[in-house]
């Protein structure tokens, strides 16, 4: 089976071209699978290394990298996100085989795997954060279903030149946008194959994919300089101080395919040796951020950020199991009020009941388009496809805010929606 993976040039020269290194290293050590790296930028000394390894280093340039290119110019697109877009074009680059995988560079391969039984409609891939929701899939791990894909790639094309054509969207990449364009029409994929560190260790995994912090990250959280007041400081500080013993058993795991003398190797190395007794202060730090009722360390949910990237919405070919992902608010969201039944805007274009339980979000970012609505779960951080959906399992569409509001205020108190709030409307 093939595998790809991408990198655009600016990543061979940092810490993502060691994983990068790594991830090819376990893959020939434990697989059968033949490597082809997407790639954007001049060749140069890694891509000579890759090609030495037997790896097809494959030039790619983006059909739609005009919009990308303005965007970046504008200066609300970050150039390094580049990379993550690669993945777009493996169904107009692969002309031999109909079902291949594709992986971001952090993962490793643990033991030969066998993908053969996996036929997914258009891809297949794991949850997210928590391995038990899978109303919100991971893109890190991807089998595509190459004839397909390409047959809906100029909606998928369109759908991001859209977006990269408004700044409001600000420094979005591929997994919100798969996602929500793709809603109820992926596949599953045995978590084993898309493995976190925070998951447990787990004998059966067979990709193990370095998800969330770097090594970087984990340093500064060990030597106590890591700013857990950042935007990303909390969650990556609690991420790795509440599963650490996790994260040093997978750093055992890969310290063998380090090549030695070499920089990740002196990383992990690191880690594995100061790690241990820094633990109790990364705990007592930890609990100024997620204090737990009974005065011991506690592992929160991991939440992504509050607001959704709006949704294009699609017949599903199955009962829906993926819904929108929460992006970052472009404008900073007012404190909550007291009162399960208020509301709370949340930037420009999304509601939250102040209890958590529902959020109304516009589908797309200009003024015009329908409001959709969701349930939230009981963490707070997943939107429920099978709440207020229509006959198609698709979420259901209001010409206002006010009334979708209402109609999720209707259906948490076990009433019948409002008529004037149950209007939907047609779909784009």
């Amino acid at each position: 089976m093939k595998w790809y993976f991408g990198l655009n040039e600016g990543g061979t020269r940092l810490d993502l071209g060691d994983l990068a290194k790594l991830a090819v290293t376990s893959a020939k050590r434990f697989t059968n699978l033949r490597p082809h790296m997407l790639y954007h930028g001049n060749r140069n000394a890694f891509t000579q290394w890759m090609e030495a390894q037997g790896v097809t280093v494959i030039d790619v340039r983006l059909s739609y990298d005009a919009s990308m290119r303005k965007a970046i110019q504008a200066g609300w697109y970050p150039a390094p996100l580049e990379g993550h877009w690669l993945r777009t074009e493996i169904c107009n680059i692969e002309c031999e085989e109909e079902f291949v995988l594709y992986t971001d560079i952090d993962v490793v391969f643990l033991k030969p795997i066998d993908l053969t039984s996996v036929r997914p409609r258009l891809f297949a891939c794991a949850p997210e954060f928590d391995k038990e929701n899978w109303s919100y899939f991971n893109s890190g791990v991807m089998v595509m279903n190459i004839p397909a894909l390409r047959a809906d790639y100029l909606r998928l094309r369109g759908h991001i030149e859209e977006r990269f054509r408004d700044p409001a969207n600000g420094a979005f990449n591929d997994q919100p946008v798969y996602n929500a364009l793709y809603a109820g029409q992926w596949d599953r994929l045995d978590p084993i194959y898309n493995w976190k560190p925070y998951w447990d260790v787990n004998p059966e995994a067979a990709i193990f994919h370095f998800h969330g912090p770097k090594f970087d990250t984990i340093r500064e959280i060990i030597d106590g300089t890591w700013n857990w007041k950042h935007l990303y400081g909390e969650r990556a500080g609690t991420m790795v101080s509440g599963h650490f013993p996790l994260y040093l058993a997978y750093f055992k795991m890969m310290l063998d395919l380090t090549e030695p003398g070499s920089r990740l190797r002196d990383m992990i190395e690191g880690i594995l040796r100061d790690g241990p007794a820094a633990l109790p202060a990364m705990l007592e730090t930890r609990k100024l951020y997620v204090p737990a009722e009974d005065g011991g360390p506690v592992v929160p949910p991991i939440i992504p950020p509050a607001i959704p990237l709006a949704a294009t919405p699609v017949a599903p070919l199955a009962a829906p199991m993926a819904a929108t992902q929460a992006a970052e608010s472009p404008q900073p969201a007012p404190s909550m009020p007291d009162g399960e039944g208020a509301w709370v805007a949340q930037g420009i274009h999304a509601w939250l009941r102040a209890d958590g339980r529902s959020l109304v979000f516009r589908d797309g970012p200009a003024e015009q388009g329908p409001w959709l609505a969701g349930l939230r779960g009981d963490a707070a951080a997943w939107i429920d496809p099978t709440f207020l959906t229509d006959p198609l399992g698709r979420l259901r569409a209001f010409p206002s805010a006010e009334q979708a509001r209402a109609a999720c205020d209707a259906t948490l108190a076990g009433q019948e929606i409002p008529e004037d709030s149950a209007a939907e409307v047609a779909w784009p």
